[in-house]
């Protein structure tokens, strides 16, 4: 009796391993909520996100509640852009998605023309460490 259930033991445990072999992923996400100035939702503006090193572009509007979500994006830097009538066009740049994870990019809309775009670089700056020059000349 006790051989049948480490049998069965073993056998669901064998049929577990595919799916959590399945279950990784390589890829990460962005997502996060448009607002207006006032910090009211902004439903139905595009967002769209742009991998920067292979130009590959993810689509995206809005909920009512302002939310977008892009779940399943290969890893590497995005550029994310929203437009909606009467905000300026927003650009963010340097956002890296990575292995698992959900970066959460919360959008603030400036008003304003279409044609108008507010860019956001999301770089930090290196640190100098030492300085090259002896002392002053």
């Amino acid at each position: 009796m006790r051989l049948v259930k480490h049998l069965c033991l073993l056998l669901a445990l064998l049929c577990a391993l595919p799916m959590a072999a399945l279950a990784q992923t390589s890829e990460g996400s962005i997502s996060g909520t448009v607002t207006d100035p006032n910090g009211a939702v902004v439903p139905g503006a595009t967002v769209v996100a742009t991998q920067t090193l292979t130009g590959l572009q993810s689509t995206v509007v809005t909920t009512q509640a302002g939310i977008y979500v892009f779940p399943d994006l290969p890893t590497g830097p995005y550029t994310v852009t929203v437009k909606q009538t009467g905000f300026k066009t927003y650009e963010q740049t340097g956002i890296e998605v990575r292995v698992g994870l959900r970066e959460v990019i919360d959008i603030k809309l400036v008003l304003g023309a279409v044609q108008q775009t507010v860019e956001v670089k999301a770089t930090a700056q290196l640190l100098e460490t030492a300085n090259e020059r002896a002392g002053p000349t």
